[in-house]
């Protein structure tokens, strides 16, 4: 997670039914668990996710519910399920973004909240080394791209940049009310790898950070 997961964004958590939408290989889950969560669900599209979810969940001892599906439709889980939904970085990769946003509001109970981090669209669409110049226009959403596995080989995948105006409107069709929207700084710890993008993060930030409520 980028160094600004050190924010504390999402209020108490403890004795919170929580899921995570998009949960990979489940750190987020177990993160939730540390915090006091209960009765945790994580989805996910990816089967070889969920294996390396399991195979975490089982070293931390943390119990979880993990389904296997498009977070874009989540219509397993029943109506006012959870006082709170995540996704980390995981709405990056979601072209049905919307419908998405419409289950969130769905599964939430009311006044519960919804917290999301995706790439900063800025970040996206400039270089990770200096001069940190754009390689893409702000207003692109689509881009192709590819990704090395864990088990060295590439696969393709498309990323959906959606601009910060994109966001909010997406999140009010959903009727969720924004409480917060966040583009910090980094922190003292810098996580990621290579010096030129740790020095990129001193002059745009790499996460936007959004929370939301269902109204009461």
């Amino acid at each position: 997670m980028p160094p600004e997961s050190e924010q504390k964004v999402l209020g108490e958590i403890g004795g919170k039914r929580a899921i995570v939408l998009g949960c990979g290989g489940g750190q987020d889950l177990v993160a939730l668990a540390r915090l006091g969560a209960t009765e945790l669900v994580g989805v996910d599209a990816s089967a070889v996710q969920l294996e390396h979810a399991r195979t975490l969940l089982d070293a931390e001892n943390v119990r979880a519910r993990l389904l296997e599906q498009s977070i874009s439709d989540v219509s397993a889980i029943a109506d006012e399920s959870f006082a709170l939904a995540v996704s980390i970085h995981a709405l990056t990769y979601v072209e049905r973004a919307g419908a998405c946003l419409r289950e969130v509001h769905r599964i939430l109970t009311k006044g519960g909240t919804f917290g999301m981090s995706v790439r900063h669209p800025i970040d996206a669409s400039t270089r990770d080394s200096p001069p940190y110049g754009f390689t893409k226009p702000y207003f692109q959403v689509v881009t192709h791209g590819s990704w090395r596995s864990l088990g060295g080989e590439s696969s393709p995948f498309t990323s959906y940049h959606r601009t910060i105006a994109d966001r909010f409107t997406l999140i009010k069709q959903s009727n969720l009310v924004i409480d917060s929207l966040q583009e910090p700084r980094p922190t003292r710890h810098r996580l990621w790898a290579g010096d030129d993008y740790n020095e990129k993060l001193d002059w745009t930030p790499g996460t936007l950070i959004i929370t939301a409520k269902k109204p009461l």
